[in-house]
């Protein structure tokens, strides 16, 4: 577990292992992934998430960012 975090507190977080790297941002009650070193990218291309049970992953840069929490009105956001 690297963060864990309140989708209610806007914020930008740099995630940084070894080379790869992954911004996660958080805004408007929602999380995406603003710029990956990944090759496809795919993380960047799923969009914004903000329900329970949702995930972006990054493979290549082994990152899971899941929206968690007992009820929909009060999310957070896990990246690990």
């Amino acid at each position: 577990l690297i963060y864990q975090l309140s989708l209610e507190e806007s914020g930008t977080y740099r995630i940084t292992w070894g080379a790869e790297r992954n911004v996660i941002v958080i805004e408007n009650g929602s999380v995406f992934i603003e710029e990956a070193t990944c090759p496809d990218k795919l993380c960047e291309k799923q969009g914004k998430i903000s329900a329970v049970g949702e995930r972006i992953v990054c493979l290549p840069n082994r990152l899971v960012v899941q929206i968690s929490g007992e009820k929909a009105d009060s999310p957070d956001a896990v990246v690990r």
